[in-house]
Formats: C-alpha cells, structure tokens, sequence
C-alpha cells in the first residue's frame, strides 16, 4: 500500500482540522474523508470517484500525492473488477425483467384487442338484423293508434274538467294545533280572521278552510301543526309572522 491515508490523515492533523469542518469547507462527506484516510477503497462504487475525492482533498491540504497515486494502480484494478462482476450479475437480470415487462403488455394487448373485435361483431350484427326485420307495427298504424288514444271528444273533456273543479271545491283543509305551552295565536281562514287569543298548554283545537290558512303565532316551538291529519313537522322558535298553509303543505315566510 502507499500509505496514502497516512499522509492525508498528518497533513489534516496538522492543519488541526477535523471532519466536519473539511466538509463544510470541500463538501466531501465525512465518512467518505475517513475511508480515503483509512484506505477504505472498497467503500467507492467506481475508481473515478477514488481519485476525484484523493485529489480534491489533497488540494485542500496542500498535500502532493501524485507519487502516492501510482502506487494505487492495483487497487484501482480490483475495483473495477468489482465493478465489471456487478454490472455482468445485474444485466442479465435486468434484461430477463424487461423481457416479462413487454411479454404481459403483449398479452394484454391482445386480449383487449379480441374483447373489442367480439364488440364490433355483434354491434355490426344487431345493425343487419335491424335492417331487413323491421317492427310488427308499421309507422301509420303506430300513428292511428296513438291519435285513437289521444283525441277523446270535447264533451267528454269538458264533463272531465268540471269533475275536477267538483271534487277541488269540495276538498276542506282541517287544521289541528296541539299547544304544548302558553302561546299567543292569530289565526286568519281564507283571508278572514277567525282567532286571535292565547291558547292554553294541553288544547287542541281544529279550524277548516278551503284554499288556506295564515298563522301568526309568538312561540313557535309551543305548537304541533296538524293537516288533515298529518304533521306539518316544525315551525321554528319564537314569534313568527305569515305562515302560509294550504293543500300543498306549510310555507314559512
């Protein structure tokens, strides 16, 4: 060996520098400064790296190693050696990964490849036979069935029409209020006023009406609405002023 680990390690004591401060200085990690010192060279993945870090650090010692440098030659030998077994294991193994890589895409190329082919077939198919087998019903019967269904005679539309009007007129909106406390209460009937008072904790009372109700009330969480029956669900909290209520449900302002 050439002792050049010797000569970087008294140049750098020398100096009276340590590790750290040569790396802020050179920016040559310490473990790599200590394996140069120690002649570590097997620590290095290449002799290129070797004699970079040899002659960057030597510069900053002011240390002249070119003598010790020939005398490296054969440890530089063995590194590359290394270096050729690595790369003669890796390759092949790398080439055998991408060999099954391109294989699978391969397979999987064709297998899409079918799945659409079988697609088009049958698409191409259903077009042929929709060609030459039309519907049973041609399109002028299809279109005096639909106008037989369709126009119905105006008598018999009007008599429908005042059916409806009948049966809307004689519809009545029934409205309950469970008073769970003390509430002041106005309550108006299609436009009219019909109550205005405070009901009592544990009354139920029922008005009717025949298109809607409007409700003002000072507690609103003091009140279960019911119409027709069913609930009308919360009102809110407080005084709340306008609540609309008709067939189509309730309608806070």
């Amino acid at each position: 060996m050439a002792n050049i680990g010797v000569k970087l390690q008294k140049a750098r004591e020398k100096l009276k520098c340590d590790y750290d401060y040569i790396y802020q200085k050179t920016k040559i990690h310490p473990k790599i400064l200590k394996a140069l010192e120690e002649e570590n060279f097997e620590y290095f993945k290449s002799t290129i790296y070797i004699k970079s870090f040899l002659q960057k650090y030597a510069q900053f010692l002011g240390v002249d190693l070119s003598k010790e440098m020939e005398g490296l030659e054969s440890v530089f030998l063995r590194v590359e050696k290394k270096e050729s077994h690595k790369t003669a294991v890796t390759s092949p193994f790398l080439l055998s990964t991408m060999g099954k890589f391109f294989l699978g895409f391969k397979i999987l190329f064709y297998f899409l490849l079918v799945i659409f082919s079988i697609y088009f077939v049958f698409a191409g198919v259903n077009k042929v036979v929709s060609l030459f087998l039309p519907d049973k019903i041609s399109v002028s019967e299809q279109k005096e069935v639909s106008e037989e269904e369709i126009e119905l005679p105006l008598q018999v539309q009007d008599e429908e029409k005042s059916d409806l009007l009948d049966k809307e007129a004689e519809q009545v909106l029934e409205l309950m209020i469970d008073v769970q406390e003390d509430c002041w209460v106005l309550l108006r009937s299609d436009n009219k006023k019909i109550f205005e008072s405070v009901l009592k904790k544990g009354q139920k009372e029922v008005w009717k009406a025949k298109k809607e109700f409007e409700l003002w009330v000072g507690n609103a969480s003091a009140l279960k609405l019911f119409l027709n029956g069913a609930s009308l669900g919360p009102i809110g909290r407080g005084v709340v002023k306008g609540i609309k209520i008709d067939s189509r449900g309730l309608r806070l302002p």
